[in-house]
C-alpha cells in the first residue's frame, strides 16, 4: 500500500511541477551554456496549499547574452528580492533575501552514498533529507514535510553514480557535492501552508541528457 501512495505522489509532484517546466529549463539554459552548476533559494509568496511545490520566482525571457550571473540577473530584474552572485569556483547562488537558511546551515555528523544504489541526484537528496540531524531540525522548529512524501527517483543504472562519504558538512555542502557528479541546480523552495506552517522543498534539476526535465 505505501508503494502505492509513494506512486501516486510521484505523479502528482511530475504534474504539478510541469507548470513551472519554462522556469526550470531558462535557469538551467543559463547555467549549461557557461558549463556552470548552481542554486536557488527562494520564499513563495503565493503559498504551498494547490501545488506540491512552492511556485518559482517570476523570471523574464532572456537572450543569454553576456555572462551566466548578468543573464540571470536580467532574468529575475522583477523580482526585488532576488540576488545572484558567482562564487570564485563557478557556483552560481540565486536566492531571494526573505528566504531561510536555517534549514541550510543544519550540520550532518554523517552521510553516505553508497556507489551501488545512488544512480541519480534526487535518491541522493531524499538520503540527505533522512539524516538524523535534518529530521530532528526539522521536528522542533514545526518545518514540513520536507521529502519524506517525494520519490527520489532517477534509478537507471545506466546513469553515473555518486559515491562517497562526508563528515561533519551543512546541507547545502552536502547538496553542493551532488553536484559534482550531477551538473545543474539545486532548488530549496519555503511556502506557507493552509494551516499556517512552514513547508519546504527541494530538488534537483539537473543537466541530463538522458531523460527531459520534470
Amino acid at each position: 500500500m505505501a508503494f502505492y501512495r509513494l506512486v501516486i505522489a510521484s505523479v502528482l509532484l511530475l504534474v504539478s511541477f510541469c507548470h513551472g517546466q519554462e522556469k526550470v529549463e531558462s535557469i538551467l539554459g543559463v547555467l549549461n551554456r557557461a558549463h556552470v552548476s548552481g542554486s536557488i533559494a527562494y520564499w513563495s509568496l503565493g503559498g504551498c496549499a494547490s501545488l506540491n511545490h512552492p511556485p518559482l520566482p517570476k523570471i523574464r525571457p532572456t537572450n543569454y547574452s553576456g555572462s551566466p550571473l548578468e543573464a540571470l540577473q536580467e532574468m529575475f530584474a522583477e523580482d526585488p528580492k532576488m540576488r545572484v552572485t558567482q562564487e570564485p569556483g563557478g557556483m552560481v547562488r540565486m536566492f531571494e533575501t526573505d528566504a531561510p537558511t536555517d534549514l541550510l546551515h543544519v550540520k550532518i555528523h554523517r552521510v553516505s552514498f553508497p556507489r551501488e544504489l545512488f544512480h541519480g541526484p534526487n535518491i541522493a537528496l531524499w538520503t540527505i533529507m533522512r539524516t538524523p540531524e535534518v529530521q530532528a531540525f526539522a521536528e522542533a522548529h514545526n518545518i514540513g514535510p520536507l521529502y519524506s512524501n517525494r520519490v527520489p527517483g532517477n534509478p537507471d543504472s545506466l546513469r553515473p553514480q555518486i559515491h562517497g562519504e562526508l563528515e561533519d558538512v551543512t546541507v547545502s555542502q552536502a547538496l553542493d557535492y551532488v553536484l559534482r557528479t550531477f551538473p545543474g541546480y539545486w532548488i530549496y523552495g519555503n511556502c506557507t501552508n493552509e494551516g499556517g506552517g512552514r513547508e519546504v522543498f527541494f530538488w534537483f534539476v539537473e543537466n541530463d541528457p538522458w531523460k527531459p526535465l520534470p
